[in-house]
């Protein structure tokens, strides 16, 4: 989060995504439910959600091209257009079941520049880490302790 906020940037990735279209995931559930879906995922050897993170309007998102994820079978992939593809995500339950997330994606880099302050916050579980940041000099948008 350190290094996003003094960048000023979210760079989109394309590692865990089908297609080599980069992007950039968000949830539409609120940072105080992230605890609640939260769980281990062995076979990228991570949390799912980690308690730091960047909270932006949906409307905001929207201007910028967010779209929610498509969730679906195999098959759905290659009878998406082009342009849509990045917004897949494999549905297979009770395997393979990633609703709980309320996926968004956006197709490109997020430029934090653009953001106003009362467009998005960074979110941290402590207090004294948010002081912390602050105290840095990276914090180029508001920033809310979870705790």
């Amino acid at each position: 989060l350190g290094r996003i906020l003094a960048e000023g940037r979210i760079r989109a990735g394309s590692n865990i995504v089908r297609g080599n279209q980069g992007v950039v995931s968000w949830t539409s559930r609120p940072p105080q439910e992230l605890y609640a879906i939260r769980h281990w995922n062995a076979a990228l050897i991570r949390w799912t959600f980690e308690p730091y993170g960047l909270a932006v309007k949906r409307s905001v998102l929207r201007q910028m091209g967010a779209s929610p994820v498509i969730y679906a079978g195999s098959a759905v992939y290659g009878k998406l257009s082009r342009q849509n593809r990045f917004r897949f995500q494999l549905h297979e339950p009770p395997r393979r079941s990633w609703k709980h997330e309320r996926e968004w994606r956006l197709p490109k880099d997020v430029e934090l520049s653009g953001l106003a302050p009362d467009d998005a916050f960074a979110f941290l579980p402590t207090l004294g880490e948010a002081r912390q940041l602050a105290e840095g000099g990276a914090a180029v948008l508001p920033l809310v302790a979870l705790r």
